[in-house]
């Protein structure tokens, strides 16, 4: 929730009203994609769950899942580039025009939101737990950013990108590793007679 949260503290706190509310505006319209996609999320974390439970493979399912919230999030952030006019409009009339020309950008900090909350989910359902002390640094690191690069809302979006790929690649590492070591453990616990 911080991820997600902090930029609008800091901007409230930075930037003159005016400003704080456009952001809040394209927060607000990023919000749809991201509300939209992660309901994929959603359906994964029982899914999940149950294979990891039962000690059943999850990586036919997890493949799936996956790709499909990857459909979702490049649909979703093309549709942001091309028609952000389209889509304030549609959803909120004229109230949030002057957020138009931030959403497109703001955009692709929503779909790496959604990535790693997807992984972050996907740990949790096979019970690692401990994957919220891996989100800490990238916490830190936005509030850091954030501090430091307020000069323009731009500023503030590429902060966030960034610090989302930095979170991403960190996860992505613990994945390869975390399940690495399901697989060998699964493997050591097969019968002798099996592995020959």
């Amino acid at each position: 929730m911080a991820l997600n949260n902090i930029d609008l503290i800091m901007v409230k706190k930075y930037f003159d009203p005016i400003d704080a509310g456009y952001y809040a505006g394209t927060m607000t319209l990023g919000k749809i994609l991201l509300f939209g996609a992660g309901a994929v999320s959603v359906v994964m974390f029982p899914k999940i769950t149950a294979l990891h439970a039962s000690g059943k493979d999850f990586g036919k399912s997890l493949k799936k899942l996956l790709s499909l919230l990857i459909v979702v999030l490049v649909t979703g952030v093309v549709c942001y580039q091309i028609f952000p006019g389209l889509i304030t409009r549609l959803f909120f009339g004229k109230a949030f025009e002057n957020s138009v020309k931030y959403l497109p950008l703001f955009s692709v900090f929503v779909a790496f939101y959604v990535l790693i909350n997807f992984l972050v989910m996907f740990f949790l359902a096979i019970d690692k737990k401990k994957v919220g002390f891996l989100l800490l640094p990238g916490i830190l690191i936005q509030y850091i950013g954030l501090n430091l690069f307020h000069g323009s809302l731009w500023e503030v979006i590429n902060v966030n990108i960034l610090v989302s790929v930095f979170i991403l690649i960190t996860l992505s590492v613990y994945f390869y590793f975390s399940v690495s070591k399901f697989k060998k453990d699964k493997l050591e616990a097969l019968p002798v007679d099996l592995l020959v």
